[in-house]
């Protein structure tokens, strides 16, 4: 039990690490009144009815608003849970407009959220990733497989770098 105590530990270290280093703005093609790269075949765009800013996200996400929960093909037979999602979301004006990330945890629940922030003339604008998952070593042995979380951050952020603000 130590040992598996050291190894969670040992990643949620790495992860943090990783995350201090891997966090950044949204890319400066990214900033108001530029244009972004082509949409990726068969992705879906959605648009902010106040015409602000555009993403775009693979089919098979669900999409409530500026909120893009992934599809149960990621999910399904791994400890990922299927609240995990990628959304844009506005910081009034007055807020911190910054990077920010954040772990939690809870009866074998793990939630992690990254926010990448930019500045806009209204306040700010943020790309939040949320991610849900049970503590591996609490499911039967072979039961679910660890979700892929590389795979996951990469389709995240290749998310993320379709969003065009306006």
């Amino acid at each position: 039990m130590k040992v598996t105590i050291g190894i969670i530990i040992v990643l949620l270290i790495a992860l943090g690490v990783w995350l201090s280093l891997t966090a950044g703005h949204i890319e400066p093609s990214q900033q108001a009144g530029q244009t972004a790269s082509s949409t990726p075949a068969g992705w879906v765009v959605y648009s902010d009815a106040a015409g602000r800013f555009s993403v775009s996200y693979p089919q098979g996400y669900s999409a409530n608003g500026a909120v893009f929960t992934i599809p149960a093909s990621l999910y399904q037979g791994t400890n990922l849970s299927s609240d995990t999602s990628i959304s844009v979301v506005d910081i009034p004006q007055g807020q911190d407009c910054k990077d920010a990330s954040s772990t939690d945890a809870g009866a074998g629940n793990r939630y992690e959220e990254t926010v990448f922030a930019t500045p806009i003339a209204s306040g700010c604008l943020a790309v939040r990733y949320f991610v849900h998952y049970g503590a591996i070593e609490n499911y039967p042995q072979d039961a679910v497989r660890e979700f892929d979380r590389q795979a996951l951050l990469a389709q995240f952020d290749a998310i993320r770098a379709t969003l065009v603000v306006r």
